[in-house]
């Protein structure tokens, strides 16, 4: 996740839709793009719905590299770490932050992904598909 990044591209994306597409993208992808983007008049996540490390700690590996040297961005620990407050659901928590909390450490023990009942296959697709337009967006 490309914290910092600039939102032009989510900008044009969204700029395509009707507002009541707008509304339930959150809810659609799991992820609150205008908070993330800063959008004037959003507010930052109140309550975390995703929450990196679920112990309450923080990452203690911050400049890592947790992507593979085929990815088109490379990204840090820090960055899936503050990228968690924006997740809105538990399934897009898990599919999400699950390649970073392979490598990202957390004090208080190691990060955590419980996938618990999660078994769409359609979740999982539409994760993936979240994971390509951000990437393709910065």
């Amino acid at each position: 996740w490309a914290t910092n990044s600039n939102c032009r591209g989510l900008e044009f994306l969204f700029s395509t839709m009707k507002a009541n597409e707008c509304t339930v993208v959150p809810q659609t992808f799991g992820i609150d793009f205008a908070a993330f983007c800063k959008c004037n008049g959003v507010e930052e996540p109140e309550e975390d719905a995703c929450s990196f490390c679920p112990n309450g700690g923080t990452v203690t590996n911050p400049e890592d590299v947790y992507t593979d040297e085929n990815a088109v961005f490379e990204r840090k620990c820090r960055q899936a770490y503050e990228f968690a407050k924006y997740i809105t659901t538990g399934p897009a928590c898990n599919t999400l932050l699950l390649e970073a909390r392979e490598v990202c450490k957390c004090s208080g023990g190691p990060s955590s992904s419980t996938m618990g009942g999660f078994a769409s296959g359609m979740l999982i697709m539409m994760a993936m598909m979240v994971t390509m337009v951000v990437s393709i967006l910065w």
